[in-house]
């Protein structure tokens, strides 16, 4: 290539002359703009230590005063300790004020004033501070109150103010010269420039194409550094021969190695992916062919763990294009491989479940005795199981293919219909029992949307619904008699431990039937002394054996009336084994009955001694038998039989056929009882005869005794021969003699 003439020696040495003198002058030139500059970076620099030294000051004298004025105030030493960091930054702004006089001497009235001013605030702020320490609170408050405090911060304030304005006067001054000498200084050197650039433009034309593209070449470079480096896929480059030449960030963690372990090292033996030397040399072929190559490789980290990647190679090539060596990219596929090995497993197991579930589920529906059948959205029958035909007294074949409501026109408007129809609507599975009266039953119904229709399940529950109801009405009947019952019933579950008790049973432990049901120990603690360990051994002894029905009796301790008769009759309940498992029964109070019985019985022995030892003849007649069912010793006396005889024989089989005034026995008697069987208490006289037919007078007293079943006659009889006999002689004896 060979040089224009432009470039001979005398033309290259006047250009450096030219280019030398323009060197001085651009120094010159240079040299007094940073003198201009660096002047005004002096001034600017002292007005901002000016503004800092003076802000200081300010912010140090308002905390100053705030700490002064809360102490005052409130008396809390907290506030003292922004006073005194204050205080002591003070010392540091006014000494750097003083420094600061110097650079300004115009100002130095200004700034004597100003540290003035600030020593006079920090006497009275001291002043003030020791007085309230002191305990002199009103005169602090009074010092406050006066304003000699405020007035000098008002004229510290004013003149930190007027210093203020003028140092940033200072610095707009000074930044506006600075744009003015470089407004003027860029179009100096832009008319050098162009004065050169039309010179030499011709020269470096060529040059600034190079520049050009070399600038994009490194932009180029350090962005796809930066990626790479970012990157969390391993990329690494090496020569010809495999000699890791860079190693990224993802290398490092996808392998383990660090780029000082990796550079230098050859590069199967880092990633260990186990190729033979024959497959090397076609990828390398293959590389050198095409310039790159993509493909799926298993290597190894460090630390020997399995790593599936999706390999990226492509040649490097120098500036004679010839190749240098390969970029390797490599992504870590190895979750993704497991996920899909993982997934593939999972299909194939899913579709052998699937179809063997779809299987049984068919046999199933087909089996089961329940209705089954899907409606896709046009409300036609896209399957149909026998049973459900078989309801709808039809075939699968005829029912195929056909809309329900066209099948079962009665259903519409139904709670059937509503119910199928919401699922095609809010696409949300429900279920409900229906009573569906075309057919007389009620249907459990289970309706489950899809967005091509619907799935209907539905099952006979009318039995169950009768035995629902039938053990609904069981219950309450229970309830009610569990309410109403002057028994204690209970319930014991021998595996839970579980206890329930009836209002009467809580009522009988003085408890409410909202409280616990008392526990074994309970029961056993609250039974008579005597009878407690007896009623353990016997529970137990019949727990043990395997009769069902246990009754007892024994004295109970009730809360509110002592000990009461307890007439307990239990159940056992027990497994396939014969062992015990739940306990019912009924804690029944004898107490009132036990009385009542012995009074009864107090009654029949106070009763019977009366009978038996009365003067007149107690007889009792049974209507209903017409015979006699109680006698007394007197009547046996009377009428010469034995009890046993007389139990045996009526009124008439001991009187003689007629009465003394010539009526019947029979008819005279009936007349009697008659009457004191109408409430009456006749009291007559009556022929008797004994058992040897020896007739007797006697007085009768009838009374109608009180008796819910029959009809009782208590007869009182008197003999009242004697008497007859004494009133007759009396009479005579008292007959004057004629």
């Amino acid at each position: 290539m060979n040089m224009p003439r432009l470039f001979t020696r005398r033309n290259i040495i006047i250009g450096i002359l030219v280019t030398a003198c323009i060197i001085i002058f651009l120094a010159y030139y240079t040299f007094l703009g940073f003198t201009m500059s660096m002047d005004q970076a002096r001034r600017e620099n002292r007005s901002l230590q000016s503004l800092k030294a003076l802000e200081g000051i300010m912010d140090n004298m308002q905390d100053i005063e705030t700490g002064q004025r809360g102490y005052i105030i409130s008396h809390d030493s907290l506030f003292l300790l922004p006073y005194k960091e204050s205080l002591q930054k003070l010392q540091s702004d006014t000494s750097h004020v003083l420094e600061i006089i110097r650079d300004f001497p115009e100002r130095t009235a200004e700034y004597r004033k100003l540290l003035n001013y600030v020593n006079d605030k920090v006497v009275h702020a001291i002043t003030t501070v020791a007085q309230v320490r002191q305990g002199e609170y009103e005169l602090a408050s009074q010092s406050t109150r006066s304003g000699f405090g405020r007035q000098i911060m008002d004229s510290i304030r004013s003149i930190i103010f007027r210093l203020e304005q003028e140092d940033r006067s200072i610095l707009y001054e000074s930044g506006a010269k600075r744009q003015a000498n470089a407004r003027s200084s860029f179009r100096f050197l832009l008319l050098i420039s162009l004065l050169l650039l039309t010179g030499l433009i011709w020269l470096v034309w060529k040059l600034l194409r190079e520049e050009k593209t070399r600038r994009n070449n490194e932009k180029q470079i350090r962005y796809l550094a930066r990626l790479t480096e970012q990157s969390s896929d391993a990329i690494f480059s090496t020569d010809k021969k495999g000699i890791i030449l860079s190693w990224n960030k993802g290398a490092e963690n996808i392998f383990g190695y660090t780029a000082e372990e990796a550079i230098g090292k050859f590069a199967p033996a880092i990633t260990r992916s186990g190729r033979t030397d024959e497959e090397s040399r076609q990828i390398a072929a293959e590389v050198n062919s095409t310039g790159s190559l993509t493909k799926e490789s298993l290597v190894y980290s460090k630390e020997g763990r399995e790593i599936y990647c999706l390999g990226s190679v492509t040649q490097l090539t120098n500036e004679q294009d010839e190749p240098a060596g390969v970029v390797v990219i490599l992504r870590d596929i190895t979750e993704r491989k497991l996920n899909e090995k993982l997934l593939s497993q999972f299909n194939a197991e899913l579709t052998d479940q699937v179809r063997g579930k779809t299987e049984m589920i068919r046999s199933i529906v087909e089996r089961i005795r329940d209705g089954f059948y899907s409606l896709n959205n046009k409300r036609e029958f896209t399957y149909i199981n026998d049973y459900a035909a078989e309801i709808m007294n039809s075939t699968v074949e005829k029912l195929s293919g056909k809309c329900i409501w066209d099948v079962l026109p009665e259903a519409v408007g139904s709670p059937a219909y509503d119910l199928i129809e919401s699922g095609f609507r809010d696409l949300e599975p429900v279920e409900k029992d229906i009573f569906y009266e075309p057919f007389n039953n009620w249907y459990a119904i289970t309706v489950y949307p899809s967005v091509s229709g619907v799935s209907v399940y539905f099952k006979n529950i009318t039995n169950q619904k009768i035995a629902e109801e039938a053990l609904i009405h069981s219950n309450e009947r229970f309830d009610l008699i569990s309410r109403t019952t002057n028994d204690a019933i209970w319930e014991w579950d021998l595996e839970t431990e579980k206890l329930w008790g009836n209002d009467m049973h809580q009522l009988l432990y003085g408890l409410s039937p909202e409280d616990p049901v008392p526990h074994e120990e309970e029961w056993l603690a609250r039974i008579h002394p005597e009878d407690r360990e007896k009623m353990r051994l016997r529970q137990q002894t019949f727990l043990d054996s395997e009769k069902n029905v246990f009754i007892s009796e024994y004295r109970f301790n009730s809360d509110n009336n002592g000990y009461r008769n307890i007439y307990d009759r239990c159940y056992i309940v027990r497994n396939q084994e014969g062992k015990a498992i739940r306990m019912l029964g009924s804690m029944l109070d004898l107490t009132e009955q036990k009385k009542a019985e012995a009074k009864i019985r107090e009654s029949e022995a106070l009763y019977r001694a009366l009978l038996e030892h009365a003067v007149e003849a107690l007889v009792v007649l049974d209507m209903a038998t017409g015979k006699f069912i109680s006698v007394s010793d007197s009547a046996v006396s009377l009428f010469k039989m034995s009890r046993e005889e007389l139990l045996k024989r009526n009124p008439a089989d001991m009187s003689p056929l007629h009465q003394p005034d010539g009526s019947l026995s029979t008819e005279a008697a009936a007349n009697w009882i008659a009457k004191s069987i109408a409430g009456e208490k006749p009291v007559f006289e009556w022929m008797h005869t004994d058992s040897e037919g020896s007739p007797f007078l006697c007085e009768v007293n009838l009374v109608r005794l009180p008796a819910e079943d029959r009809v009782l006659i208590r007869g009182s009889i008197v003999n009242i021969n004697e008497k007859r006999k004494q009133n007759w002689h009396s009479k005579t004896a008292k007959k004057p003699e004629g």
